[in-house]
């Protein structure tokens, strides 16, 4: 769920997270719509976790 389009700085997801499927299309201006189940959402980077698990 992290590959980034090309020139566009955003992640790529590879299927909806509310229904799994993989017919997803960019949403303007940083969201994804699936036609499927006919949702939008985005995907962000909350942060980093520290190596070894939470601290």
């Amino acid at each position: 769920m992290s590959d980034e389009e090309p020139g566009s700085g955003r992640a790529v997801p590879y299927h909806c997270p509310f229904c799994s499927e993989t017919d997803l299309w960019p949403h303007e201006p940083t969201g994804w719509e699936c036609r499927a189940c006919r949702r939008a959402f985005t995907v962000q980077l909350l942060g980093m976790i520290p190596q070894g698990g939470a601290a």
